[in-house]
């Protein structure tokens, strides 16, 4: 696996829309130990993140809104959200983020258009070979294709 790079901006993959809420409004992101392990240096405070919904819960599988980190990784096994014991324990790294851009203020970003903007090269792949993968909660952007990301989604 290659190394994890740190740009200051990227995509957050989730499966759910549990984490969307108004502007300027602060929560708390949660990532399993796992994707804490390999991303804990690389989403330091003032990262840039634009926020993929997956397929799951009735997700649309496009870019919807954008957040910033505000913090660091917080260990919290025992918070109050939804979810079995077992699921807390396994994502039990919260980091706190504050929300830039809502989802009801944006033109969706479909999957297809992320990929056209972001992996050219991979044109005509199967998905398999596209962002997002399974397992894969963030991908770092060059500033460039953030800023690319950020025009298609902000209406005119």
């Amino acid at each position: 696996m290659a190394e994890p790079i740190h740009t200051g901006y990227g995509i957050r993959a989730t499966w759910g829309d549990s984490w969307f809420t108004g502007y300027g409004e602060k929560w708390l992101d949660v990532f399993s130990e796992r994707a804490y392990r390999r991303w804990k240096d690389y989403l330091p405070p003032g990262t840039q993140m634009l926020l993929y919904q997956g397929s799951g819960y009735g997700g649309s599988k496009a870019i919807t809104a954008a957040a910033m980190v505000q913090g660091r990784f917080i260990h919290n096994e025992n918070r109050e959200t939804p979810g079995t014991e077992d699921w807390r324990k396994q994502w039990c790294w919260c980091l706190p983020v504050i929300t830039t851009v809502e989802r009801r203020t944006v033109n969706p970003i479909p999957r297809d258009v992320i990929h056209e903007i972001i992996e050219p090269e991979n044109a005509g792949r199967p998905f398999q070979a596209r962002f997002p993968r399974q397992g894969e909660v963030w991908r770092p952007l060059s500033k460039d294709l953030y800023d690319a990301l950020m025009t298609e989604m902000l209406p005119g």
